[in-house]
């Protein structure tokens, strides 16, 4: 079991090009410098970082680590990403950011993820009225996904992504958990 949850982030830009000037790729990865008011993010320390840009309602979340702390008279942190497909998305333009249909919300939950009858744990790292967005989960046709001990479970497919039945009330328990 991991020791320390990942601290939740939130960082909103003024717009696209804003955005794209502080995403910096270096081989494959994202790497970009997160200013705090005070010191309290520290190397190794596990984030999730949800961006904004005030002229969108998306909202994009990535999981990250923190490299170590900025030097100088900057008060803040380096955060590496493990790829680059946020930032390549900014580079496309607004268009790419807005496929979305609902809105997503940050979570960093344990959840339980079967493929037949062998249970996995997996991160649920977003979740939405459409579905939910899970990592550490094997590959598989079909899997349920369960958010906590005694929580109905919900279908979902091969992706990364848990898309949940229009029927299911796994928004609102998976977002309470």
């Amino acid at each position: 079991m991991e020791k320390q949850p990942a601290t939740l982030l939130r960082v909103r830009f003024g717009d696209l090009p804003q955005l794209q000037n502080h995403l910096h790729v270096v081989d494959g990865r994202t790497v970009f410098f997160f200013r705090e008011a005070a010191a309290r993010l520290q190397g190794a320390d596990r984030v999730v970082v949800e961006f904004s840009v005030a002229t969108s309602e998306q909202v994009s979340t990535l999981r990250g680590t923190v490299l170590g702390r900025g030097e100088g008279g900057q008060v803040g942190a380096w955060i590496e990403f493990p790829d680059a497909k946020l930032a390549k998305r900014v580079e496309r333009g607004a268009e790419a950011l807005a496929t979305r249909q609902h809105q997503r919300v940050m979570c960093d939950l344990t959840v339980e993820v079967k493929q037949g009858r062998q249970p996995f744990l997996a991160r649920m790292m977003d979740v939405s009225m459409g579905g939910a967005r899970s990592w550490g989960r094997p590959p598989s046709a079909w899997v349920r996904c369960r958010c906590g001990p005694g929580r109905p479970s919900v279908c979902a497919s091969s992706e990364r992504k848990l898309p949940f039945p229009r029927t299911s009330a796994a928004p609102t328990w998976c977002a309470s958990t």
